[in-house]
């Protein structure tokens, strides 16, 4: 006897059938366990002061009519290690409702021992040549306000979505690679063996880390490739599908619109 208990029955019994739920990209047993905390991981969270506001300018001006406010994003402060190993304090801005389980997934990284070049909210948000430093920049950051070619926020407007290590994870469609690294090509993704120091790769720290957030990575989509790029799902849960997605002047997703202009690295 089949009751009318569940979508899949749900039609024969009149009314509209249930959506199919979204399948996870591979199987939870998969992923990495969650490590043990590390002796020497803090995380802390504020407000952006009125100088950091100021400063801000160029990635969230009134201009852009951004969805969230500044009051809903928070400076998340943790300790990473960089590409030496050294434990660092890091700067990012993101959306303070995701603060807590973001600050969670970056102890995380740190346990496994996982590297991150830089995470810092005042260096230059794409990689370019870096005026102090003379080389690219390999920053990891979070909020930026501006929209996708399809007219959509990006995730990284309302303070929702990573990008880590983006000269190291870059996105690449098809002939096209951003960043790109004068001399490494970090298309060249290995499937097998020890990943590249700051690589994300499958079913390592950092994708292990995400999923249990149920964040999506972009190393998943199929014809594009975003390997530095993880986004939460929206506000209705529903997962997600940003690839083959650019912004309005035709960049990768995680860009910034040139005319804008980068945060000054000061």
């Amino acid at each position: 006897m089949a009751l009318c208990v569940g979508g899949a029955l749900l039609g024969a019994c009149g009314g509209k059938p249930a959506p199919r739920p979204v399948r996870p990209s591979r199987p939870a047993p998969a992923y990495l366990p969650a490590p043990k905390s590390a002796k020497g991981y803090e995380v802390s969270w504020r407000a952006p002061s009125q100088n950091e506001v100021t400063r801000l300018g160029p990635v969230y001006a009134p201009s852009h009519q951004c969805p969230v406010p500044i009051g809903r994003l928070v400076v998340l402060e943790p300790t990473f290690l960089d590409l030496n190993g050294a434990p660092r304090r890091g700067t990012i801005l993101v959306a303070r409702a995701k603060a807590e389980t973001l600050g969670r997934a970056f102890g995380e990284l740190y346990s496994a021992g996982f590297r991150i070049e830089r995470m810092d909210i005042w260096a230059a948000w794409w990689a370019r040549l870096d005026p102090a430093a003379g080389e690219l920049v390999n920053n990891t950051v979070g909020f930026s306000c501006r929209k996708l070619q399809s007219g959509s926020w990006s995730r990284h407007s309302f303070g929702e979505a990573i990008d880590i290590n983006p000269v190291i994870n870059p996105y690449s469609h098809r002939k096209y690679v951003f960043p790109k690294h004068p001399t490494i090509d970090y298309t060249q993704r290995r499937t097998r063996g020890k990943a590249r120091v700051g690589e994300v790769a499958p079913y390592g720290p950092v994708t292990s880390a995400f999923w249990r957030l149920r964040w999506n990575w972009g190393g998943d989509w199929l014809t594009t490739k975003d390997w530095m790029h993880f986004s939460a799902p929206n506000a209705t849960g529903v997962e997600l599908i940003e690839h083959d997605e650019h912004d309005e002047v035709g960049q990768p997703e995680w860009q910034p619109k040139r005319q804008v202009g980068a945060v000054s690295a000061g």
